[in-house]
């Protein structure tokens, strides 16, 4: 038996690192995502009741809001639960997307600031000041979004009664010896 060699080793340790540091990063973009996610929606929340005055403060676009949310939380419900997901996954995936979004339009509202910067004009600023209301909307859509298309894949839904997934027929594996078989069947058959 030949023992490994200093390369060999050294592969290893390539390998091992270079996960560790994947792990690593993957880990805190995961981190700053739902923790992202976390304050923006505490801050609406808290914008909600911003006058401390409890029902009074709250809109028709904040109880649609509210109602829509609980349609769309009821619906993220019911389809994890169908399937293998487990419960760290089905309470982060929607935090995950929502702070996507965010990073997002945090991006383009940089690039807007910086193009007004650059040219010496206030397009941000004006932005800021006409669109007071549209904000919260804006906010609001993202949340119900996120909500929407946080719901996991059909892949994991569970064969009722069992823990393993279950098989659509575009994953069914075949079985060469049948399909074999059939072609030499129809062959034998043309021949005749």
């Amino acid at each position: 038996m030949a023992t490994p060699s200093l390369k060999h080793y050294l592969q290893q340790a390539d390998w091992t690192l270079s996960r560790l540091l994947g792990f690593i990063l993957k880990a805190l973009i995961y981190i700053f995502l739902v923790s992202m996610s976390i304050a923006v929606i505490s801050f609406e929340l808290l914008n909600i009741f911003e006058y401390q005055d409890g029902f009074s403060d709250v809109s028709t676009i904040e109880i649609i809001f509210f109602i829509s949310f609980l349609v769309l939380l009821k619906r993220y419900w019911v389809y994890t639960k169908q399937t293998s997901l487990r419960w760290w996954h089905i309470i982060s995936t929607p935090f995950l997307w929502h702070g996507k979004f965010i990073t997002a339009a945090l991006l383009c509202a940089s690039t807007i600031v910086f193009i007004d910067l650059f040219e010496g004009t206030e397009h941000f600023k004006n932005l800021l000041l006409l669109e007071q209301s549209y904000d919260q909307i804006f906010s609001f859509s993202i949340v119900l979004l996120c909500l929407y298309i946080a719901v996991p894949s059909q892949d994991l839904i569970l064969n009722p009664g069992s823990d393993t997934p279950l098989e659509t027929p575009l994953e069914t594996p075949n079985n060469d010896n049948d399909t074999k078989q059939a072609q030499t069947d129809a062959e034998v058959t043309n021949a005749q």
